[in-house]
């Protein structure tokens, strides 16, 4: 007996230890996060929650610090978790509401806004609830918004030209040696959006410039207009967009073309780490100063989105496309294969990097074989929140074809800068 006496006193003394190892924890951890050490109040936390000894607030508090360091996913999924151990914590509601406000799912930060509304909170509080839900039915009905655009580009190979002096292709035409050259790139965008509450209509413009230093006849004028519709049933979502282009290369020798796109995407959310997306694209494009060259274009990509954690997600897909020209030299079928890898690393800064290879057998009597390795990364920083950024872009190009004509290698360095009206 005298056993068992003492395993229940080791028992209760162990579990008051704990107890109160959580509770110096939480009050250090909100002690860290008022000082705004949202990283030390985080790993503090997180040490606990592994161990598998916390409480509500130790919950609360990974959410608070986990939103606080941008990771806005993992806030949510630790505000849940409370709820389903305290169903009345309606302030955790409230939080929750911002995540999902801060991510664009305004449906679920409404219903949380009215769950707790209906609860008949005090006075105050219902008035910060229909300021927010105001708010959102701003946001959910039009958003208007314009992006102004300039930087400056290094181009290693702007005429993507072979390294050998104006050697003679097969068909006739003569491809200058490889020369580079800067430019300056300007552009602007208009997006318009409408919402109901199935249906999201966005109607974007945009015009852009590249003028290059010294190749002038490689400038570039380019002008688009695109419209979408947008919805969702059950865990699919359809966009639908069409897009006319026009564009203009050099000056002195006008040359223009413009094309019509249609690219329907079906997007399958298979559970919250993971979207299947498909889309395809229809397009036909005109030359004006080359009328042979007409081109149909048909592409069907496959393609999945997997999230890390929060802050980084993985891109992988899959590309078949089929080009028909007028020009039999110029048509071709391609099948590559790409992986993107985006991490944000705070609110202010995040990185993208693609990599991607395509091989391209062209359909003449030539028996042409290209094969494309690309690389693409951006360095992307918020100068101001939500209105200036700084992007640093890098994309290198390598193709290799089985005439050596056809080779060549391009690297792009570019910085620009955005600012969101």
């Amino acid at each position: 007996m005298k056993i068992l006496k003492y395993i229940f006193v080791l028992l209760i003394s162990s579990s008051f230890v704990i107890a109160q190892s959580e509770d110096d924890v939480n009050k250090k951890a909100s002690y860290l996060i008022n000082k705004h050490e949202y990283k030390k109040a985080y790993l503090q936390l997180d040490s606990l929650y592994t161990l598998g000894s916390y409480n509500n607030q130790t919950l609360y508090l990974l959410g608070l610090s986990s939103y606080k360091l941008g990771d806005i996913k993992k806030a949510i999924e630790y505000y849940e978790l409370l709820l389903e151990q305290d169903n009345g914590a309606n302030r955790v509601r409230l939080d929750l509401a911002k995540c999902y406000y801060d991510i664009n799912n305004l449906q679920k930060a409404k219903e949380l806004l009215l769950y707790v509304k209906n609860t008949n909170p005090p006075q105050n509080v219902q008035d910060n609830i229909d300021q927010f839900l105001e708010q959102i039915s701003q946001k959910s009905r039009t958003k208007f918004t314009v992006f102004a655009k300039v930087g400056y580009l290094y181009d290693s190979n702007a005429n993507a030209g072979p390294e050998e002096e104006n050697a003679p292709d097969l068909i006739g035409a003569f491809y200058s040696k490889a020369t580079d050259d800067t430019a300056f790139t300007y552009g602007t965008n208009l997006n318009y959006i409408v919402k109901d509450d199935e249906i999201m209509y966005q109607n974007s413009f945009g015009v852009s410039k590249v003028d290059y230093q010294r190749l002038d006849y490689l400038d570039e004028l380019t002008g688009y207009f695109s419209s979408s519709v947008l919805f969702q049933k059950n865990k699919i979502r359809y966009v639908l967009p069409v897009v006319l282009n026009a564009q203009k290369i050099g000056h002195d020798s006008r040359y223009y073309s413009k094309w019509i796109d249609f690219r329907p995407k079906m997007s399958y959310q298979y559970n919250k780490n993971t979207t299947f997306n498909l889309q395809t694209l229809f397009s036909q494009k005109t030359y004006y100063k080359n009328s042979d060259r007409k081109t149909n274009i048909f592409s069907i990509t496959p393609s999945s989105r997997y999230f890390l954690d929060g802050t980084s997600y993985v891109d992988t897909a899959i590309e078949y496309m089929q080009e028909n020209s007028k020009t039999q030299s110029l048509s071709y079928k391609q099948k590559g294969f790409n992986i993107g890898y985006f991490k944000a690393y705070t609110k202010l800064l995040n990185l993208y990097l693609n990599l991607s290879y395509a091989r391209l057998d062209y359909e003449s009597d030539l028996n042409r074989l290209d094969k494309k390795y690309n690389i693409n990364a951006n360095l992307s920083y918020a100068i101001s929140a939500s209105k200036l950024y700084g992007v640093l872009g890098l994309v290198a190009t390598k193709d290799q074809s089985n005439y050596a004509i056809f080779d060549y290698e391009r690297v792009k360095l570019s910085l620009n800068f955005i600012y969101k009206f």
